[in-house]
């Protein structure tokens, strides 16, 4: 889920997008026990714009400051922890204005989380890494005039 905010010129120029996001509950299995972990976050991120009618194309680059909360079930004695997530977002993002006001959009992005977490229990449940890296891909509609 993503909520955003951004200004960016109708024509070729620097940019700047705000966005609060966040996932999911995920899991990882550990033996018989099993680890759950949830990431919100918060970036803000300079985009460049280059537009060539009809198309525009946008690439983003920006700071994440993101909370991740953890938890277990089923390990000897079950914990719960969360912690500060720094990471590093880019994307690209394609319009195509076919008719003003009215333009479909794919947007790509990918998220780098440097910190390392792991989750671990007795030596017979082992240990597992969250992931570092996070892939998302998005399609969707403007309205608004930046085809002009």
């Amino acid at each position: 889920m993503t909520a955003e905010l951004g200004w960016i010129p109708r024509a070729t120029g620097l940019g700047l997008r705000l966005a609060l996001a966040g996932e999911a509950t995920r899991g990882l299995t550990l033996a018989q026990a099993k680890a759950h972990w949830q990431r919100l976050w918060s970036v803000a991120a300079i985009d460049w714009r280059i537009r060539r009618r009809p198309v525009t194309f946008d690439l983003v680059l920006g700071g994440v400051a993101g909370w991740l909360r953890m938890s277990g079930s089923g390990f000897t004695e079950d914990r719960a922890s969360s912690a500060f997530s720094p990471g590093i977002t880019t994307g690209a993002h394609i319009s195509w204005w076919v008719a003003d006001p009215f333009a479909p959009w794919l947007e790509v992005t990918g998220l780098w989380w440097p910190r390392h977490h792991t989750v671990y229990g007795e030596p017979a449940v082992g240990q597992r890494d969250i992931p570092a890296w996070q892939i998302g891909a998005a399609l969707g509609v403007a309205l608004g005039r930046a085809g002009q």
